[in-house]
């Protein structure tokens, strides 16, 4: 005789961010087309010069991405280069009418019938609006330089932060998914042994089927674990210096086990 057994499992681990992505909104808007990509192609210039200084040359970075034994964000990770990896995205522009503002009118019957020709005149009066955008990620192993270019970045207002995600490197994230993995079946065999105990204490249970629910890997924005960025100084009081203090990134797994009892 044999009985089926059917027990969940969980586990998950935290792990301080190694890694935090910063991504950069540089948008202009300026009375003529040209004016408006210049003053975004200049300040992304700019700051792509910034980024090039404080990352690892091209080729050490091809030469991770190209080997299956590497891992880019490890071998990256050198002090002497703050920045793992960046891109940039191509430069875009757009045009706007604004809407004419709403004035109080008269009632209906004291106000004047507007003619075709005002109507021209008050068209030419509203002139376009013209826009230029592009986005810059770039990753940062050194959480320090990296409050020192958000600080340094952030002084021209057409630049802005569009987020920091938060992780940790490829080589951690695989080393804690096969801990959490063996904790949530760890854990489901734990159970069923509690049950075996209370039908027969004698007979150890055996797994039958494994079904792997999920595997969660919680990003530090995209999850809720949203930088914490303080600016103080040793006494507690403000200062110009700013730090950032990232929650935890929690990695999960759940797993569903059918244990066989021989009686």
């Amino acid at each position: 005789m044999s009985v089926t057994i059917n027990a969940s499992g969980a586990y998950s681990v935290k792990r301080a961010p190694e890694l935090a992505n910063l991504n950069l909104r540089i948008s202009a808007e300026r009375p003529t087309a040209s004016d408006a990509l210049e003053a975004v192609r200049s300040t992304s210039s700019d700051i792509s010069a910034t980024i090039r200084n404080l990352a690892a040359p091209k080729s050490e970075v091809s030469a991770a991405i190209g080997s299956e034994e590497l891992d880019i964000d490890d071998q990256a990770r050198d002090p002497a280069f703050p920045v793992t990896s960046w891109s940039m995205q191509q430069l875009r522009t757009w045009s706007v009418t604004p809407a004419v503002d709403d004035k109080p009118r008269p009632p209906p019957h004291q106000a004047r019938m507007m003619t075709m020709v005002e109507e021209e005149v008050q068209e030419e009066k509203v002139k376009k609006v013209f826009h230029a955008e592009t986005y810059i990620s770039v990753t940062f192993h050194d959480f320090a330089k990296l409050s020192a270019f958000i600080e340094t970045t952030t002084t021209n207002d057409i630049v802005s932060i569009d987020g920091v995600d938060w992780e940790v490197t490829r080589a951690t994230r695989k080393a804690l998914q096969t801990r959490v993995r063996q904790g949530a079946y760890a854990d489901a065999l734990a159970k069923a042994i509690d049950y075996a105990a209370a039908i027969a204490p004698n007979v150890t249970p055996r797994a039958t089927e494994v079904h792997d629910d999920s595997m969660t890997h919680v990003r530090g924005r995209a999850y809720g674990a949203q930088p914490v960025m303080r600016m103080m100084d040793a006494g507690g009081g403000r200062a110009e210096a700013m730090t950032f203090e990232p929650e935890p990134i929690e990695i999960s797994a759940q797993v569903r086990v059918a244990f066989a009892l021989n009686l």
